[in-house]
């Protein structure tokens, strides 16, 4: 714990069972209220008549009102505009052809009666008013409290605890405390999670939007014009008319009331089929894998242990699961395994992640609604414990892992081991480098002494071995593979940057031509990449390769280049115009393993400042990757050297025995290629993007996955498709051009 000011769990929590009794009290008149709508409906309408969720939402919303007023808080009505995409997407008939809806936010403030209303605590939460298991209940029983729904139960812990601090709150309460409810009726036909409190988030803090009601000061106004003006009634009174019309308007429209900068948020989630009983959830990953600070989960852990529920807490909702598939691994294990797979994905685990954006500290606390008692008094206590804050949360961690909700590793420790895996890459880059620092000279204009010369050559010749001495790469390359390298890796950089930009600007025309493929799955997939493999590698890099490799033209590597004491025969360039030589400088060479690796390198260290988990999945899929064209060529580099020995040995001697070795060494280094081509095959994008989306995402359509993840980089910042785009892609086919 290192902000003292928290200080949690020095007073006592006074909320108890018969404070816990309203809960269900709230969540049956919320049920109640449903049902009487749509009996209401019913009856006007027909049983037939679909009912319109826009204005189910709007009653349900104006029914929260009243009962935030009854208690004594201030309570006001949210109104934002739902996009078209969305209306039309949905499902439940309404026309599309209409240019908005409307969707409705409650929210309610109370106030700190000993604060000056600068600073403010969100507890959020939601209900989903179009939940037609939930309606089917409240039709058959109404009066049992064990048939509320999980959405319902939710309202009726928020409205118990604003009760309770409207009571006993007023006595320590130094920051006012928001409550904000949505509905999420629309999530299940819209790719937007919980519009309705992002769009609350953007109008908050929103400068356009006035928190003081202009009404009465504008009347006043206008009072005063027209005992002014007495001589032209009729014009001033078509003035004022227009003005007080223009005026409600931008009442309406930009009347936003305020509390204070918002310190740090709870969401509210009551959930009987998500959470089991007598436990209380703690969800902290949000958007592309950012993380509250400790401290925050912390408060929660010590107000926990404090009321007896240590055991209790758990960081993700499959931690205690029976069909988990990782309940063999202990539970620490599973617990950061499962806390590593949340970051990396990057989508938040609840609506708390929709604060990350305001650099708001948030946390979502899930209960089931058997312990809706016991998370409400975790919950008030780290109110109190929030309220005692004397500025934002800054002193702890905000780069952490979590094995367990009471220990934690820390940046310094975890950096470690993803610099461990991208190590052999990053050194083998290195040391090409500084090979590849010998082909390009300097010039100079001044010309060295003879005995300088040759001490200097000396000195090269010994550090030139002391070098050669640290592994048995070799520079081959000149100049012009050099530039080749580097034009062939941007070309696929290229196509890898189409791939990301060309979904973002193309939206809608992304969306339908996705939506198509997915009726041809398999067909699509494969056809798509076999096609576009198919004209890059036997159309584009062979007109390259003709351009900067004529097949007339002699190739020297960069050793025999700068050999100036024998003179290269023509016989000696016939020899060196072989397809081996020239396949390797072409694409073997060290400056395309690295100017192709570069991209990879530079994406893993930086990101994973960002989101560290995301980043060692990736190293640990592609780095492998990166030197299976290393493997063959050096085999195929090998085997030419030792016939090229041969043929200088004596020709005459053991000629049976050679030509055995030669076809074993033939066999194995098929075998060797073998599997090369079938990792290759098996690791190769559509491949990888088949088993993603089928195994890890839930049996989804390859084209539909690519949908959700384009949609998902653009609300939450995710790793997943820039990597897949700008990275895999092109370093796929890096290393489909460099094998042999």
């Amino acid at each position: 714990m290192s902000e003292n000011a928290l200080m949690p769990g020095t007073a006592r929590v006074t909320f108890d069972y018969s404070d816990g009794s309203k809960v269900h009290q709230f969540s049956n008149g919320f049920q109640n209220h449903l049902a009487r709508y749509n009996k209401l409906h019913q009856s006007l309408h027909g049983k037939k008549a679909k009912i319109d969720p826009y204005e189910r939402s709007k009653s349900c919303s104006q029914w929260l009102v009243e009962q935030l007023k009854d208690i004594g808080i201030e309570a006001y009505i949210h109104r934002y505009n739902i996009p078209l995409s969305t209306t039309a997407n949905s499902t439940s008939g309404i026309n599309s052809n209409q240019f908005k809806r409307q969707g409705y936010n409650v929210y309610s403030v109370l106030r700190a009666p000993k604060s000056d209303g600068r600073e403010s605590i969100v507890l959020s939460t939601s209900f989903n008013s179009s939940d037609e298991s939930s309606i089917s209940k409240t039709t058959t029983t109404t009066t049992s409290s064990s048939s509320s729904s999980n959405t319902e139960t939710s309202i009726g812990v928020a409205l118990t605890i604003m009760q309770y601090l409207q009571k006993k709150g007023n006595i320590w309460l130094a920051k006012d405390l928001i409550l904000v409810i949505s509905d999420t009726f629309l999530e299940q036909s819209s790719s937007d999670n919980n519009i309705g409190l992002k769009n609350w988030l953007h109008d908050y803090h929103d400068s356009t939007m006035i928190s003081k009601d202009i009404s009465h000061n504008n009347n006043n106004n206008n009072n005063n014009n027209n005992n002014n003006n007495n001589n032209n009634n009729n014009n001033n009174n078509n003035n004022n008319n227009n003005n007080e019309s223009d005026n409600n308007d931008f009442i309406n429209n930009n009347y936003f009331p305020r509390a204070g900068a918002i310190q740090a948020a709870i969401n509210i989630e009551v959930s009987n089929k998500k959470y089991q009983s007598d436990h209380v959830y703690v969800l902290a990953e949000g958007s592309n894998g950012q993380l509250p600070n400790l401290d925050l989960i912390n408060t929660v852990g010590r107000l926990a242990k404090r009321e007896g529920y240590s055991k209790s807490m758990l960081l993700s909702p499959s931690s205690m699961n029976k069909n988990d598939e990782l309940l063999f691994i202990p539970v620490e294990h599973r617990t950061l395994a499962r806390f590593m797979l949340n970051q990396a994905i990057g989508i938040p685990t609840g609506d708390h992640g929709l604060f990350n954006k305001y650099h708001i500290d948030a946390i979502t606390l899930g209960v089931s609604g058997v312990s809706s008692t016991m998370g409400a008094r975790v919950l008030i206590g780290t109110i109190r414990s929030l309220n005692n804050l004397l500025e934002r949360l800054h002193q702890s961690f905000y780069y952490y892992l979590l094995p367990s909700p009471f220990h934690y590793i820390s940046i310094g420790e975890y950096m470690i081991s993803i610099g461990l895996i991208i190590s052999p890459l990053a050194f083998g880059v290195i040391y090409l480098l500084i090979s590849l620092s010998n082909v390009f000279t300097s010039p100079t204009i001044f010309t060295p002494k003879s005995k300088s010369t040759t001490t200097t050559e000396t000195t090269q010749k010994k550090k030139k071995n002391l070098f050669e001495e640290l592994g048995t790469f070799e520079c081959l390359d000149t100049p012009k593979d050099i530039v080749y390298s580097i034009t062939i890796v941007a070309l696929f950089q290229l196509i890898g940057i189409s791939l990301f930009s060309l979904p973002q600007t193309f939206t809608n025309t992304t969306s339908i031509i996705l939506n198509y493929l997915s009726n041809f799955e398999i067909i699509g997939l494969f056809g798509i990449f076999g096609f576009s493999y198919f004209i890059l590698f036997l159309i584009v890099l062979p007109i390259l390769d003709k351009m900067f490799y004529p097949k007339n033209e002699p190739i020297k590597t960069f050793k025999e280049s700068k050999s100036t004491k024998a003179a290269v025969t023509t016989n000696d360039y016939s020899q060196l115009i072989t397809n081996s030589n020239r396949n390797h400088l072409k694409s073997g060479s060290n400056s395309f393993f690295v100017f192709s690796n570069l991209p990879i390198l530079i994406f893993i260290t930086t990101m994973s400042l960002l989101n560290f988990s995301f980043c060692t999945f990736a190293s640990i899929l592609s780095i492998p990757l990166c030197f299976i064209s290393q493997i063959t060529n050096n085999n195929n580099n090998d085997n030419n050297n030792n016939s090229n020995n041969r043929n200088n040995s004596d020709i005459n001697n053991n000629l049976n025995n050679i030509n055995v070795n030669n076809v074993m060494k033939k066999l194995i280094l098929s075998i060797k290629k073998l599997i090369v081509y079938s990792l290759l095959l098996l690791f190769s994008p559509p491949v990888i993007l088949y088993l993603f989306s089928h195994y890890i995402a839930n049996d989804q359509n390859v084209f539909i996955f690519l949908l959700t993840i384009i949609k998902q980089y653009d609300q939450y910042s995710t790793l997943l498709f820039p990597f897949l785009t700008l990275i895999y892609i092109p370093l796929n086919l890096s290393i489909l051009k460099s094998i042999k």
